[in-house]
């Protein structure tokens, strides 16, 4: 849970800055990209065990789970950095 509002706090500041001033490293973009894709994964893996209804309702999770797929997308495309991001959003 920490590490998705952690995650969901830095993509709400890099959306409030310009993107002329902020610098993401490829380093802080892949390991985002990781983390987001790990709270992806950590859901599935919930919902298909049926554990997710210990924790959330029918609606939490589905709104956890649009969050986590716009997480691991946004920071899928900025990991792959300007050039090959054009592409990552056509798929």
């Amino acid at each position: 849970m920490a590490e998705l509002y952690a995650l969901q706090q830095v993509m709400e500041t890099l959306k409030q800055l310009n993107a002329n001033i902020v610098a993401i490293t490829p380093q802080l973009a892949e390991a985002s990209r990781d983390l987001a894709e790990k709270r992806r994964a950590h859901l599935i893996e919930l919902y298909d065990s049926g554990r997710w209804k210990h924790y959330y309702t029918e609606e939490q999770l589905v709104a956890r789970m649009r969050d986590a797929i716009n997480l691991a997308d946004t920071w899928q495309r900025l990991a792959a950095g300007p050039r090959r991001s054009h592409a990552v959003a056509a798929e």
